[in-house]
Formats: C-alpha cells, sequence, structure tokens
C-alpha cells in the first residue's frame, strides 16, 4: 500500500517565464507518485497573485490520506510563495473545497526559514514562517494536517535536471527533493526540512540536522 491515495500539486508563479523551469519539476512529482500507484490529480498554476480563474476543482478530491505539494519560487524574508502570502493561499485552498490532506508539502526556497533570521541560525526560536503561519491557519480552519517544508534553497529532481546541472551528481530518480549546501553541493532535502505537526492540539516543528554536514 503507498503511503498516500491521491496528489495534486498546485505550481504558482510570478510570470509565465517560469514555466520552463517548474513544468519539468511538476511533471516529476506525478510521475513518482503513479509508480508508487498513487492516484494522480494532476497540477493547476497560478501566473500572478490572481493566476487561478477559480480554485481547482480537485481540491475537494483530497482526503485524509492525500498529499498536497505547493510549489514555486519562495520568498522567506516576504514569507511569499508566488506573488502569494500564507494567507492567500490559505483562502484559495478553503474556499476551493479542502477539507482533508495528510501532508502538505511546500516545494519552494527557505519558506521553513523563520523571519529575519542570519544566514547561520536558519532556525530559530519563533517558528514564524511562511510554513508554520499556513499550517497554523490550517489548523485553524479545520484542517488538522502536517506541513513541510525546507530551509535552504531547494528543487525537484526532473530530466532537465541532468541536462541543465552537469556540476552535480544527481541521483538518477525523478521527483526526488533536493537542497543546496553552503558548499555548493546538493543534499537529500530531508536534511533541511522542517515539520509542522499538531501534538495534544499544539503545533509542534520537528527537525534533524544531521552533524557534520556542510548545509549553513
Amino acid at each position: 500500500m503507498p503511503g498516500y491515495d491521491k496528489q495534486l500539486t498546485l505550481a504558482f508563479m510570478s510570470h509565465a517565464g517560469e514555466k520552463s523551469h517548474f513544468e519539468p519539476q511538476w511533471k516529476a512529482l506525478s510521475e513518482k507518485a503513479q509508480a508508487k500507484k498513487i492516484e494522480d490529480l494532476g497540477h493547476a498554476a497560478a501566473i500572478g497573485k490572481t493566476g487561478f480563474a477559480s480554485p481547482p476543482d480537485a481540491l475537494g478530491k483530497l482526503t485524509k490520506d492525500s498529499r498536497l505539494y505547493l510549489l514555486g519560487h519562495g520568498d522567506w524574508a516576504q514569507q511569499k510563495l508566488g506573488d502569494w502570502s500564507y494567507s492567500d493561499i490559505l483562502n484559495m485552498l478553503v474556499d476551493g473545497g479542502l477539507a482533508a490532506v495528510k501532508l502538505v508539502n511546500v516545494v519552494a526556497c527557505q519558506l521553513a526559514r523563520d523571519k529575519g533570521t542570519l544566514d547561520d541560525q536558519r532556525l530559530a526560536t519563533s517558528a514564524d514562517s511562511f510554513a508554520s503561519k499556513l499550517h497554523n491557519g490550517l489548523g485553524t480552519c479545520g484542517i488538522k494536517t502536517e506541513v513541510r517544508a525546507y530551509l535552504l534553497d531547494n528543487f525537484v529532481v526532473s530530466k532537465a535536471t541532468h541536462e541543465n546541472h552537469t556540476q552535480f551528481d544527481f541521483p538518477d530518480d525523478a521527483g526526488r527533493k533536493l537542497v543546496y549546501g553552503k558548499d555548493g553541493k546538493a543534499y537529500p532535502a530531508r536534511y533541511a526540512k522542517v515539520a509542522f505537526v499538531w501534538q495534544n492540539g499544539v503545533q509542534t516543528r520537528l527537525y534533524t540536522k544531521p552533524e557534520g554536514l556542510p548545509l549553513y
């Protein structure tokens, strides 16, 4: 049995020119889902803050066993995904009929990074990040889920990865997420991942940084 029953990917782009960058990544996420026998509900892309003419219909099809990817360029200081704030995305998800989801994975650069943190202190004590606010907002709306995001710049491995970034020795598995360390090398994204979960009704942040890795 796969870990999820369904998967949906939403991409948030500031302009149409970003499509060539993100399209290989959402295709790779789709291919990975299908390989694991997860029903792929496809993707929808927003261009600009009002890029969705209406919330994607597939949001209402997600269940407590489903996975939702949010893909785009992250701005941790402005706390935005593409041109969207966490509240913009929260409202779109709820208005679109999202009632339950097992995991929301924010695949965008540094959106688990707390606002105002220095480069050598990416994980501060306040949990003031785009991801933490989205997680809390979903919980307030009755959607108790897990939200994952990353402290470093990241990307999804795709066929285009091998063609355009030959300086890295990527594992040949489309859909895997990697992050850039301060040494310029790529590492598995789990080494810079923050998971926000609910424990006894309280938002809890889970994070493990392997010792000795030159992440930041």
